[in-house]
């Protein structure tokens, strides 16, 4: 909260839960709502999480509680909350929760550049589509939550985990989107 009322977002990034998965669910609400009660205008955009690199039935059920009781909540009480998929973009089927392409990682969590490009691209695409016109003025548009991104995206990769990922059929995303863990 302090972090929050010390800076002045117009967008919030967020994806966690994947580290300790079958206690996110109880704890994302409250951080969700400490968000919003600290900053009510603010454009929050949360992330189905990426799965492992093999199947974990608590993670999508995780996803499911974001969509599916996490944003309706929030949205009814008129906040502006948009999900976006993160898990399809690791998938070789998106109508196949199980398959996970082990391709894209370089261990059971991590991924390698394509993989982290093709989640820069969501993220890209769901900032775009928020529309921030100033301070925390916003024509939002919800970000599908099942549309993945399946090409490729090719991506420059820093050392320092950023990438510049591509918005668009020929747009590109110039300021870097940080990879952090």
């Amino acid at each position: 909260a302090s972090m929050l009322s010390e800076d002045a977002p117009d967008i919030i990034l967020l994806m966690v839960g994947i580290n300790g998965v079958a206690d996110s669910m109880s704890a994302i609400d409250p951080l969700v709502n400490q968000i919003f009660v600290t900053k009510p205008e603010v454009n929050l955009i949360i992330a189905q999480i990426t799965p492992r690199s093999s199947y974990q039935q608590e993670i999508v059920d995780y996803n499911d509680y974001i969509a599916n009781t996490l944003l309706p909540k929030y949205r009814g009480m008129g906040k502006r909350i948009t999900v976006v998929d993160q898990y399809s973009n690791l998938l070789t089927n998106p109508k196949d929760k199980t398959s996970i392409d082990p391709g894209l990682f370089t261990d059971s969590a991590h991924l390698r550049p394509e993989g982290y490009a093709r989640l820069g691209k969501t993220w890209a695409k769901a900032i775009k589509e928020a529309k921030v016109v100033s301070g925390t003025e916003s024509a939002l548009k919800p970000a599908p939550a099942t549309a993945p991104v399946a090409e490729t995206a090719s991506a420059g990769v820093a050392g320092n985990g950023e990438i510049a990922a591509p918005v668009g059929d020929d747009a590109t995303f110039d300021p870097p989107v940080s990879l952090i863990e």
